[in-house]
């Protein structure tokens, strides 16, 4: 990037250190403020490890050729290549059109700063005390998780800008913080360890795509896809030949209601069941991509497994009252698949919160949304079921955009309440230790209800969960010159940084 913006004729090109950031400003030189866009590019310790740059395909689909990294291609009217959109293009984007305003010969009232980075959320490593004592008077001994801000900031104490915006992704109008937590929504099916078609094991993982392993590579672009592909593993020792086949034929008669069955020519199925021996599999592949922050827009392979669950053992005679996989497969399918539907259910339709919180109403944005085994970035199977235990549990990303905290209690207290009711439950982990990392002028009284979760703004760094207003964009808690560390701004200091008066 040094020689880049050279090369580009930057009148001001820095970097500090040879491992750490650059910059590059235009503007009169003489001018006492400075506004700045920070973004960041390839991580060398996790983007350009040699693991990942062997997963990476050239323009022909082969798999680990030399240089296929740093080699982007257009195919089908799309762009392919490291840091398209997160963040090697956007940075590319402010470059230009830094230098677009450099060329013009535009008058600036104030220098422009482009810096960019090389860590994202990370950083390489504890600095060491040779590295930091020069510096500062005490020695940073911890691994800052904001890398190249701490760098900037405590490394260099470089100028901190009047006003500042990160080009990631998208370029978004930032109203505030949104809140997030993970529960696990969990069941115990210890009681059915002597019944017929007792689960053995579930795992979800990335979708199986028929020559085309490319939703397989996606999984190690994004740490919050979707669970797309799911298995089921029950233990048919108990049932007889006729009882087997039942199962298997109203799960079969249901994927094609559906429209999962048939598979098309030379495609994966969606939905397979094999016997071998005593030991039943249903496996369901989605075959599509989604992030975590949108469930609304994407097919949950947890939940279809759930939903031809709850129709196979419905089959056999199972009910919610003699078996426990009967009452779990029955909650979340009517929980996430009422009537066949997903869309809507992943924002909580069926939870009983009231129609009119579903969506903010000038937008439509929604104000929860519900991700169920969501957040991969493996192609290893990841397990939701201990069968020593009997205990099935499932994360669920759990997502708050409410503008009110009237209307987001009321909201959460309907969520919370529903689950028991299916016959599932989730478990909140406690929130202490997070309120004493940050401080905010909310703050709940006691962590342990998931009601007071969308009341705590924690600080995140952006990225695909924040796919419709980015948390932590624009201005980063504990980054920028008018909140000090660790304190998050409220929402009206955004909007008064941005629109003055």
């Amino acid at each position: 990037m040094v020689k880049l913006a050279t090369d580009l004729g930057f009148p001001v090109v820095v970097q500090r250190q040879p491992d750490k950031y650059v910059y590059a400003e235009i503007g009169d030189p003489d001018a006492p403020e400075m506004v700045m866009a920070l973004s960041h590019l390839d991580s060398p310790t996790a983007s350009v490890s040699p693991a990942q740059l062997a997963r990476w395909r050239d323009a022909d689909g082969n798999l680990g050729t030399p240089g296929a990294y740093h080699s982007p291609y257009v195919q089908h009217g799309w762009v392919y290549g490291a840091g398209i959109q997160d963040d090697s293009g956007p940075t590319l984007a402010t470059l230009l059109a830094a230098k677009a305003l450099l060329k013009a010969g535009l008058p600036l009232d104030r220098r422009i700063r482009i810096v960019m980075g090389s860590y994202e959320d990370g950083g390489p490593g504890t600095p060491s005390t040779t590295n930091t004592a020069t510096f500062q008077s005490i020695p940073y001994n911890s691994n800052p998780s904001f890398y190249d801000n701490w760098a900037y900031k405590n490394l260099n104490r470089e100028e901190i800008p009047i006003a500042a915006y990160t080009s990631d992704s998208r370029f978004p109008v930032i109203v505030g913080n949104s809140g997030s937590v993970t529960p696990s929504v969990s069941m115990s099916l210890s009681a059915d360890s002597t019944k017929a078609f007792r689960l053995t094991a579930a795992t979800a993982g990335v979708t199986l795509r028929e020559g085309d392993p490319t939703l397989k590579d996606i999984a190690y672009g994004s740490t919050h896809a979707d669970r797309l592909r799911a298995t089921f593993t029950l233990d048919v020792a108990g049932a007889g030949s006729a009882e087997r086949d039942r199962f298997v034929s109203a799960i079969t008669a249901a994927a094609t209601t559906k429209g999962w069955l048939p598979a098309a020519p030379r495609t994966t199925p969606k939905v397979r069941t094999t016997i071998t021996g005593d030991s039943l599999m249903l496996e369901i592949n989605t075959d599509l991509a989604m992030e975590m922050p949108t469930p609304q827009y994407g097919k949950n392979a947890v939940v279809w497994g759930m939903f031809l669950l709850s129709q196979g053992l419905g089959a056999v005679g199972s009910t919610t009252a003699d078996m426990q996989l009967k009452k779990a497969a029955d909650g979340i399918a009517d929980l996430f698949f009422r009537d066949g539907v997903e869309g809507e259910a992943y924002l909580g339709k069926y939870m009983g919160i009231p129609a009119s919180l579903l969506r903010n109403p000038s937008n439509g944005t929604p104000n929860l949304t519900f991700a169920l085994m969501g957040g991969i970035n493996s192609e290893t199977p990841t397990s939701f079921y201990t069968d020593a235990s009997g205990s099935l549990s499932m994360p669920m990303f759990v997502r708050s955009m409410h503008v009110t905290a009237a209307d987001s209690g009321q909201a959460t207290a309907a969520g919370h309440g529903r689950f028991p009711g299916e016959g599932v439950h989730h478990r909140q982990p406690r929130l202490a230790r997070r309120r004493r990392v940050v401080r905010h002028p909310r703050q709940p009284t006691d962590g342990s209800s998931v009601r007071e979760l969308p009341s705590l703004d924690r600080p995140q760094p952006g990225g695909v969960r924040g796919s419709v207003f980015p948390p932590g964009r624009g201005l980063s808690a504990g980054h920028d010159r008018w909140h000090p560390g660790q304190q998050l701004p409220q929402q009206d200091d955004r909007l008064r940084r941005r629109h003055p008066g």
